[in-house]
């Protein structure tokens, strides 16, 4: 079958193609439907006020649109003092609407909330230990200054490490925070700044410190979390905030597990929980899958980003949300698009805007992003591969072949030879969205989704060199699209993730050119982060490529956050694998 999809079908090749593709997808479709009754949110060990906290729409359109904070996730964060029964008829008295006096207002919330932060506390990880880095320090004794980095980086550990308190006498389980049952962890790394929760694909790159630092009992701890919430939700949910369930991701689980595996080696724990990655995995195909049909030939079922329950504004972005959509006509539409961009985890980015100039263009769901099926390869390589180790041979043979029909699925819906580089495709066009860059159209090298690496890999160095992207001094921008849409995913900014992942890959070849080019970029990025840390003091969520002495980025619906977990977990990683010159 691969070779008919090599060369230029003839009738007979054209109708094997097209019945293994349909195969295909009912292949997929019937795995993942196999875990059709998964649990509802309701089974998690929340209680109806926590549930409602901040769901009574009323309380939450006043106060998010009277600007009462400039960043409205100060208020979904906040913690009610009082059951929500006793809160929403204080409101009701108080005759409290979009036309009050903010003071008013503010006095409202103030009687009533607890400010953001009183639902976590600081925890000093367990395995946390002063010398675990020294190694990865003294390999770097040629340069103080960076060494003496590494060392600070592994002690912001202790400062990004939270426990939730979800029930005490002050706070009976009236935080938006959750944490799912069935797991006695109950404390975490959170990103820094405004992000006090436990978030999902942030957390793949702070696991890369995590084990550079030795912490393996804090990956554990941090997958047990992940795990319980599949178990109980079959999906992870964005982050562990009531206001997050409706959305996922970028599914990073199985190569978490990978890292994990990797430091560690504990394959009864990968044993013991192969069958929750499995669910995972059968989420995504289920809730988030379309069908692609190239030149009525080809079919394939590839993954796309989307929401449920998502027809009115972020709560925790509400002002913004309902700003966007004023006039629309269809605000249902935008809020659901919107919040499918936040699974994306790039919330905001003209990538996903049918206008780079309109975020009321964003059109989330109906791309199928090269990224997000390049990372679902990934996870299909994985499980076959452990699979295979845990004897199970069915599935070692199921996932592989599944592997193979979306590497063929990349190859021939986003690949696009004469360019010599991946794009996203349009579901509804049945095209290409367009031929901007993006990094994310890069992470194929990453996953080893790579067709023919040996002309694949040459070809995607001629499309970097000509793209523009390599010219500046502090890294890679995820887009060269910022001048439109002022968007945080845009240009100028460069962020850790994909930074970390367009190196990984290109060091990850054989290709010598690939090689050289990893270490330039990781060289420019880590020596900006450095001067950075050494002037300020601090880790950023994203950087400004334009800048070598390491400035923060900007853009998007808040100011640029310091911390920063996933920058910490790349930074120690890219040095750990002497990625420096």
């Amino acid at each position: 079958m691969q070779s008919c999809l090599r060369r230029r079908p003839t009738r007979r090749c054209t109708i094997l193609v097209t019945v293994w593709s349909c195969l295909a997808v009912v292949l997929f479709y019937l795995r993942a439907n196999r875990n059709t009754n998964h649990p509802k949110m309701a089974d998690l060990s929340l209680s109806a006020n926590l549930l409602n906290s901040h769901f009574y729409w009323p309380i939450l359109d006043v106060v998010q649109r009277a600007r009462i904070y400039p960043d409205g996730k100060q208020f979904v964060d906040m913690v009610l003092k009082h059951p929500i029964d006793e809160v929403i008829k204080d409101f009701e008295l108080r005759g409290l609407s979009t036309k009050s006096n903010k003071e008013d207002i503010a006095k409202f919330v103030e009687d009533n909330y607890l400010p953001a932060g009183s639902d976590v506390k600081a925890v000093v990880p367990p395995d946390w230990q002063p010398d675990s880095i020294n190694r990865l320090a003294e390999s770097l004794a040629k340069e103080p200054a960076m060494a003496n980095w590494v060392q600070s980086l592994h002690k912001l550990w202790r400062s990004l490490a939270k426990e939730a308190i979800l029930s005490s006498s002050s706070i009976p389980h009236l935080s938006s925070l959750i944490m799912p049952s069935g797991t006695d962890s109950n404390w975490f790394i959170v990103p820094g700044g405004r992000f006090r929760e436990l978030f999902y694909w942030d957390t793949y790159w702070t696991m890369q410190g995590l084990a550079v630092s030795g912490m393996h009992s804090t990956m554990k701890s941090i997958l047990n979390i992940m795990l319980a919430f599949v178990t109980q939700l079959g999906y992870i949910p964005n982050c562990n905030r009531v206001y997050c369930l409706n959305r996922s991701q970028p599914p990073m689980l199985c190569l978490m597990f990978e890292t994990y595996l990797k430091a560690t080696n504990d394959m009864a724990f990968l044993r013991e929980n192969y069958h929750l990655l499995e669910r995972e995995y059968d989420w995504w195909m289920s809730e988030r899958t379309s069908t692609v049909v190239i030149d009525y030939k080809y079919s394939y079922a590839m993954n796309h980003y989307g929401s449920t329950e998502s027809s009115r504004p972020r709560p925790e972005s509400y002002r913004e949300d309902w700003e966007t959509a004023s006039g629309s006509g269809e605000p249902e539409h935008i809020y659901a698009e919107l919040a499918a961009a936040c699974e994306s985890g790039q919330d905001f980015s003209s990538r996903w805007m049918a206008k780079p100039d309109s975020l009321a263009s964003v059109e989330t769901s109906h791309i199928v992003p090269v990224d997000l099926n390049a990372i679902m390869h990934r996870n299909e390589q994985l499980l076959s591969e452990w699979a295979g180790l845990l004897g199970f041979k069915a599935k070692m043979h199921l996932y592989a072949d599944s592997a193979e029909i979306r590497i063929n699925a990349i190859r021939n819906v986003l690949w696009n030879n004469a360019t010599g580089c991946w794009f996203d495709w349009h579901l509804e066009k049945q095209a290409p969205v367009s031929n901007r860059f993006y990094a994310s159209n890069l992470v194929p090298l990453f996953t080893g989704s790579t067709h023919s690496p040996e002309t694949t890999v040459p070809q995607v160095l001629d499309y970097l060199d000509k793209s523009g992207a390599l010219v500046y001094p502090a890294g890679v921008p995820f887009s060269l699209s910022g001048n439109q849409s002022h968007q945080q995913w845009d240009f100028p900014n460069v962020w850790p993730p994909y930074q970390h992942m367009l190196v990984t890959g290109l060091a990850n070849t054989s290709n010598k050119r690939a090689r050289q080019l990893a270490r330039r970029l990781a060289t420019g990025w880590l020596r900006a982060g450095l001067a950075a840390w050494r002037r300020d003091g601090v880790m950023h969520e994203k950087y400004d490529c334009r800048l070598a002495d390491g400035g923060a980025g900007s853009g998007g619906e808040y100011a640029s956050q310091i911390g920063f977990g996933w920058t910490n977990g790349a930074v120690l990683d890219l040095l750990s694998k002497g990625l420096l010159d």
